[in-house]
């Protein structure tokens, strides 16, 4: 199995380079991927109510996961919140 590093853009000094945590993906051509967390990506998501994919800060992320657990959370995008 290949693993291909995804390329990152320089990491900010705050933001340790040796940062432990990544995620692992496998395309259908059977790629793997390891995609290093620096804490300053986005996470793409899906309105519950709309289905627009929105992107939520990876510390709103990390809460969720924490305090709800990751699945059952759900986001609403901007317009759906302010419609609630």
């Amino acid at each position: 199995m290949n693993i291909r590093n995804k390329p990152q853009q320089e990491a900010p000094q705050s933001t340790p380079l040796s940062c432990p945590y990544y995620l692992n993906y496998d395309d259908e051509g059977g790629t793997a991927y390891r995609i290093r967390l620096t804490g300053d990506e986005t996470v793409s998501t899906l309105c519950p109510k709309c289905g627009k994919e929105h992107t939520i800060d990876f510390s709103l992320f990390v809460d969720i996961v924490r305090d709800d657990g990751i699945y059952g959370s759900m986001v609403h995008c901007d317009e759906c919140s302010q419609r609630r």
